[in-house]
C-alpha cells in the first residue's frame, strides 16, 4: 500500500493529533481503508479533502511567513460579529421564555380558579339576604 498515510503520519502532516484523525475515522468524516492486519491507510488525497474541512485551523497548517495580520484580523472580525450575534440571539431566546413562563403561570392560576368548587346557586342566593 504505497503511498498511503498511517494515522500517526497523517495526524503528523494535518498538524493535529492522533486521537483526533482516530475520531475522524470512527465518525467516517474521513475516509480510510483497513489493511489485512487491521492497520488504516490513509490516502494523501482522502487527508487533504478532510483538511479542507476545516478552514479556520488553515492558517495553523501554513508557515508563519505566509499568515498576514489582515487575514487574522478578519478572522477575529467574524468571529466578534458572530458573538454578538449569537448573544443577542440568546437574549432574545430568553425573553421570549420569561414571556412563556408568565402565560403559563397565569393560565395555571385561572384553571386553579375555575377548578375550585363554586356555591350552588340557592347558596348564593341565601347569602344575599
Amino acid at each position: 500500500m504505497t503511498g498511503h498515510l498511517t494515522p500517526q503520519k497523517a495526524a503528523k502532516r494535518a498538524g493535529v493529533g492522533r486521537t483526533t484523525i482516530m475520531r475522524a475515522l470512527e465518525r467516517n468524516e474521513l475516509k480510510a481503508i483497513r489493511d489485512n492486519s487491521g492497520r488504516w491507510q490513509i490516502t494523501p488525497e482522502a487527508l487533504d479533502d478532510w483538511m479542507s474541512m476545516w478552514p479556520i485551523r488553515s492558517y495553523d497548517r501554513q508557515s508563519p511567513s505566509t499568515v498576514s495580520d489582515k487575514d487574522v484580523g478578519q478572522e477575529l472580525a467574524a468571529a466578534k460579529i458572530e458573538i454578538a450575534t449569537l448573544t443577542s440571539q440568546k437574549e432574545g431566546l430568553a425573553a421570549r421564555l420569561d414571556e412563556a413562563q408568565a402565560d403559563r403561570d397565569a393560565w395555571k392560576n385561572q384553571a386553579q380558579r375555575l377548578s375550585e368548587p363554586r356555591p350552588s346557586i340557592i347558596e348564593r342566593l341565601l347569602r344575599r339576604r
